[in-house]
């Protein structure tokens, strides 16, 4: 059950990842309004009166803040969402550092691995409310791309391989999802906020980051992808030696 703010019958829940304030005080007009006990007549009634009165003008003043910042709080939370973090180029320092990090089967998992393929790094937690709701669109955008040599290397920062395993079957992910118990490849690869995405190019050198939630459906990140492949003057000079 969602937590109540004691005192004010205000429950605060989650719809999504967004939080709603519900107000369970009924409006002092409404037929389900709190019926008080008519007073005593004389002063001593007058005053009482007059604090019931006073109460009921608290408990709108309540409901109409309640209703304000549940309003702004709705509005700042859709303009987050809305503007999805895009892929920046990279200006830090480059080739990134190796890992090895275990894969919730038990196998080894290093970047090196993907040499000559474009890879999306993927730092995220399942408490992390704007990771879980971008894993979709990446599932989605690796299924996409596959052909043109992406893929994708989902690290998780230190929680159970249980959990993790749960997680990747409920949402059916297929690209490798490997464990940081430690901490550590984060760290190293300078995460302070969840989720940080890198794309590391064919070269094994990183080539664009995102902190925050990505829209990997998007037609312009997928073509910021499609542009770390090889050029074609490459290919070109490959196949007039071959001739």
């Amino acid at each position: 059950m969602a937590p109540e703010f004691a005192g004010t019958g205000v429950n605060l829940q989650w719809v999504g990842w967004m939080p709603k304030c519900e107000s369970r005080i009924p409006a002092a007009t409404s037929p389900d309004a709190t019926r008080f006990p008519l007073p005593a007549r004389g002063r001593a009634g007058a005053r009482a009166i007059g604090k019931i009165e006073i109460m009921h003008a608290q408990l709108r003043a309540l409901r109409r803040g309640i209703g304000a910042i549940a309003a702004c709080l709705g509005m700042a939370l859709t303009a987050v969402n809305t503007q999805a973090s895009p892929l920046k180029p990279w200006t830090g320092a480059s080739p990134p550092p190796p890992f090895t990090l275990q894969a919730l089967d038990g196998t080894e998992v290093s970047l090196g691995q993907f040499r000559g393929r474009t890879v999306i790094v993927n730092f995220w937690a399942t408490w992390c409310v704007p990771c879980v709701a971008e894993m979709p669109s990446l599932q989605r955008a690796r299924d996409r791309l596959a052909g043109d040599g992406v893929e994708v290397i989902a690290i998780n920062l230190q929680e159970s391989r249980t959990r993790v395993a749960r997680f990747v079957d409920r949402l059916g992910l297929t690209f490798p999802v490997v464990l940081d118990p430690s901490g550590a490849a984060k760290t190293a690869w300078g995460v302070r906020v969840f989720p940080t995405t890198f794309v590391i190019g064919p070269d094994q050198r990183i080539t664009f980051v995102a902190r925050g939630q990505v829209d990997w459906d998007d037609a312009e990140v997928q073509a910021q992808l499609r542009g770390t492949k090889p050029k074609g003057p490459r290919l070109e000079r490959a196949v007039f030696i071959a001739r």
